[in-house]
């Protein structure tokens, strides 16, 4: 603390958390990047905070932050948005055509490209990736 290395106010710099999404990668390649991004965050660095987000997404992980320092780190999703939008329309048209069938079919492809949906009385109308 004498020589300004740890700071009461920024002990956060210091701490970590894994979640399951993260398990499997070089901890000390991520934790060198997240070490990177909170400090450019705490000195508010932007090309450093870019960097280390951009060295993470390389790593196949993308990070959130909060400027209080609090950083999340998570396994990329590689989903396509665009397709997955298309599939729910086609099951939502199955559905309404009462064509059960083709309705689970098209739930269960996405169920095994890792897509949850939520159905409600009017229809699908949020999905998430399943982590």
């Amino acid at each position: 603390e004498f020589l300004g290395v740890i700071s009461h106010d920024k002990l956060w710099l210091f701490s970590e958390s894994w979640t399951a999404s993260t398990v499997g990668y070089d901890r000390i390649a991520v934790s060198n990047q997240v070490s990177k991004l909170r400090t450019a965050i705490a000195n508010n660095l932007e090309i450093q905070k870019n960097e280390a987000i951009s060295n993470l997404a390389l790593l196949g992980l993308e990070a959130e932050y909060a400027d209080d320092g609090f950083v999340s780190i998570n396994a990329k999703s590689n989903v396509d948005e665009v397709k997955v939008e298309e599939l729910i329309s086609a099951r939502l048209a199955a559905r309404a055509a009462k064509n059960w069938a083709e309705s689970d079919r098209i739930r269960d492809e996405l169920a095994a490209m890792g897509i949850a949906l939520k159905d409600n009385k009017d229809g699908t109308t949020t999905w998430e990736v399943k982590r």
